[in-house]
C-alpha cells in the first residue's frame, strides 16, 4: 500500500495563499524590472536608501583563517565570547571616513598592489 500525499495540508497552504495575494497591496516594481537602484518617488528624485547593502569578499583561505583568528583572540578584549567579521568591518570602513591618514595609507597600499 503506497502512501498518499497530504492533500488537505497542500489545498489548506494554497488557500491561504490565495487569501494573502488578494488582500496584499500592490508594492512598487523591484530594481531589476526597472533598471533602477531603489523606486522613485513621484517627481523623479532617487529615494533615499533605507536599508542595508549587502557586499561579498572572497579571500583566500590563509587570509580567512588569519582574520578569524584576530576576530577570536580580540573577543576577549572587547569582552565579548565572539568578534563577528561584519563588525570589524563596518568598524574599519567608520575609520576610512574619520582618519585622512588611514584613507591615505589605503590608496597607496591600492596603488602598490595594482603595480605588482
Amino acid at each position: 500500500m503506497t502512501p498518499q500525499p497530504r492533500r488537505a495540508g497542500r489545498d489548506d497552504l494554497a488557500a491561504r495563499a490565495a487569501a494573502v495575494t488578494a488582500h496584499a497591496t500592490p508594492t512598487p516594481p523591484l530594481a531589476e524590472d526597472t533598471g533602477a537602484s531603489e523606486p522613485r518617488p513621484r517627481g523623479g528624485a532617487p529615494a533615499p536608501r533605507t536599508r542595508p547593502v549587502r557586499i561579498t569578499v572572497d579571500l583566500a583561505p590563509v587570509d580567512h583563517m588569519r582574520f578569524k583568528r584576530w576576530c577570536d583572540d580580540v573577543a576577549p578584549d572587547v569582552g565579548v565570547a565572539t568578534v563577528r567579521a561584519s563588525e570589524v568591518v563596518r568598524v574599519l570602513l567608520a575609520f576610512l571616513h574619520e582618519r585622512p591618514e588611514l584613507a591615505d595609507d589605503v590608496v597607496r597600499e591600492l596603488r602598490t598592489r595594482r603595480d605588482i
